[in-house]
This record gives structure tokens, sequence and C-alpha cells, in this order.
């Protein structure tokens, strides 16, 4: 960059405008391909951008060119910003197109800031060997002591989003009070331990989708910190920037839990759930009746590893838009019999306490 008003000969100038339009006539291209690897390879970005004016490159009275006329903004934020929700952050650097890469020494807020970012990402990339995966088995529902039956609707349950090595998705539809909820409740409790994590969403509308994702990402914020640093303070800096939630998480690892935020915390779950080597989780999303009223696409992923259980009313079900159904019928008798006396036995047992 040029300082002051030292000048730059012509023919220089103009080999430097003949190279920036070349690029620039492959930048579109080069900037897509750029954008996707970012996603496809789930990169952390941190760019810079300019909060100060810089005096525009003119010709100059004796012919050559240098610093002179008006101020101009050349890297603001919108320049540097991809597009990528969860995977980039952009930090303003109190300076101008110049003095955004000099430092006059290293208590520089500039520098310190620099500084501290590329020590975040040096962390981060130490601490990809130790991402956790394990999340312990906890739903907002409890077992229900009384189920019996369904042992068929149990086994295909299992065979198709555990046994299958291809596409695990299923939804278990059925009339109101066939006992959805509760076929999904008794698979998780019998089954977890297939599994690395269990995730229950409520899906009875975004509201209710939004707190449930926010409940997962603290498991994962909490056991992630239990793993980084087992024996020190958690850097939840770290561990919000690993995440894709950077600024969303406060010194105590809890979340800003506005809706706000419902993007980014939704795009930090979905970021998880398709790293690499996180393929035996289970995400249910409960009484989802009105999932596709309000769209699908930013909550179930085509491209996810593990496997994704639906429950919702057979009367509110798209058929075409499901890849696979359980649909669910009454008792047989012998299951409703055996239901009844279970129900007698609680009510006869006398509660200790």
């Amino acid at each position: 960059m040029v300082g002051g008003n030292e000048g730059v000969g012509d023919k220089d100038y103009e080999v430097l405008i003949h190279d920036i339009a070349h690029e620039m006539a492959k930048d579109t291209v080069t900037r897509t391909a750029f954008k996707n690897r970012i996603r496809n390879e789930k990169i952390k970005i941190f760019s810079f951008s300019e909060t100060q004016m810089t005096l525009k490159v003119t010709r100059l009275l004796n012919g050559s060119y240098g610093q002179d006329g008006d101020y101009v903004m050349l890297v603001d934020r919108d320049s540097v910003e991809l597009g990528i929700p969860g995977l980039e952050e952009v930090l303003p650097v109190d300076g101008n197109h110049s003095s955004i890469v000099k430092f006059k020494n290293e208590q520089n807020s500039a520098y310190l800031m620099i500084r501290d970012r590329l020590n975040e990402i040096i962390q981060i990339l130490q601490g990809i060997e130790n991402l956790n995966f394990v999340i312990p088995f906890q739903i907002p529902i409890p077992r229900n002591p009384s189920f019996v039956g369904r042992a068929q609707e149990l086994e295909a349950l299992r065979n198709r989003v555990f046994g299958s090595e291809t596409k695990r998705n299923l939804t278990i539809t059925g009339a109101e009070g066939m006992g959805k909820t509760e076929i999904a409740v008794e698979y998780a409790y019998r089954y977890h331990r297939d599994y690395t994590a269990v995730l229950w969403v409520s899906a009875v509308n975004e509201d209710t989708i939004h707190a449930s994702f926010v409940d997962i990402m603290q498991l994962i914020i909490k056991e992630q910190a239990k793993i980084t640093w087992p024996d020190s303070t958690p850097n939840y800096h770290v561990i919000g920037s690993g995440l894709g939630l950077s600024g969303l998480i406060d010194e105590e690892g809890k979340m800003n839990t506005n809706l706000k935020a419902a993007n980014n915390i939704r795009l930090a779950l979905f970021n998880w759930l398709m790293l690499p080597g996180n393929g035996r989780w289970l995400l249910i999303y409960n009484d989802a009746d009105g999932l596709w009223s309000f769209g699908t696409k930013g909550y179930l992923s085509s491209r996810s590893s593990g496997a994704v259980l639906v429950t919702r009313r057979a009367e509110a079900l798209p058929w075409e838009r499901v890849p696979g159904q359980l649909y669910l019928h009454g008792l047989d008798s012998e299951s409703a019999v055996d239901l009844l006396l279970n129900l007698a036995r609680s009510i006869d047992t006398p509660r200790r306490g």
C-alpha cells in the first residue's frame, strides 16, 4: 500500500490494475467454490474489517500516482462477510487500509485482538482430536412402567433407525391416542446405549423446537468443557468458536437464548451432528404435526449421518414427503389386557414414603 504522497510509476500502476481486473473476473467462481468448501468441511473463518477511512489513490500533478483526494472505506464489513452463519466471525479493527496490518507495539488493541483470535484457532485445532460426541442420556419424558406390547413395532423401528445401512429416518404415525410418543420414549430408554447421543426435540411449534435446541446445545457445551478442561476452568469462548456460537456463550457457559440467536443455534447443532466421526446419534422430533407447515428444510438435514425419528398424527401427514413410515394401530387384545392388568397393579400397590 502506498503511504503519504509517495508516487507510483504509470507502468507499475497499469500492471496492478490489469492484475486486479483479471482476478476480479474469476472472483465469482472462486468465491462460490471457497464458500462451498467452507460449508462442507466446517472450517472456522475469522475476517477483519476496517473502521477508518483511507485516502484514495489518484494521479498527482506530476503525473505519478499517490494517496490524495477523497477518503473512502476500502474494506468494510459487507466486503469481507461471506454469508455463512455459524462458521464465520467478522471482527472490526480500529484502523484504515494501511494501518490494519501495521502495529506500533504489542499493546496495540488490534494486535491483541488478532493475536487472541489466532491463539484461539490454534486451541481449536489442537482440540479437534478430543471432540466429544458422547452425551449422557436424558430426555424430558419419564419411562412408562406400564408399557406393554408393540414388540413388532419396536423391532421394525430398531431395524430402520439402527440396523439399516441406508438413510435411517422414520416417521411414527397413527391416530391420536395410539401411543406414538409412548413408543418413541420406550425405544429411547430401551436402546439408548446403542447411540452416542439421544436428542429429544419437542416439535409442537418453532418456539418449542428452539427451546429444545438450546437444551441440547447446552448439554453439548457442558460435555465438551468436561473433555477439554477436565481439571481447570473451561474457556467457553473457545468452545463457542469451535461450535459456531461465537459471542453467544458467556463465561459461565450459558448461551444467549433469544430468538435472534435461534438460527445460529440451529446451524451449530446441525454442524455438530454432521462432524466427521459423529454418526451414532438419534434425533427425535416428537409431536411434529405442524413441522411441515413452517418448513422442514432447517430441521431435517439430507446429509446427516445419524438417525432421525419423527412422531406425528396420520391425518396431518403429507405422505409423499416422508422417507419411511411406521403406522400404529390399536393394541391387540392380549396387549390391551396386559396393559389393564399393569395399570390395576400400579393402582393397588401402596406408595412408600
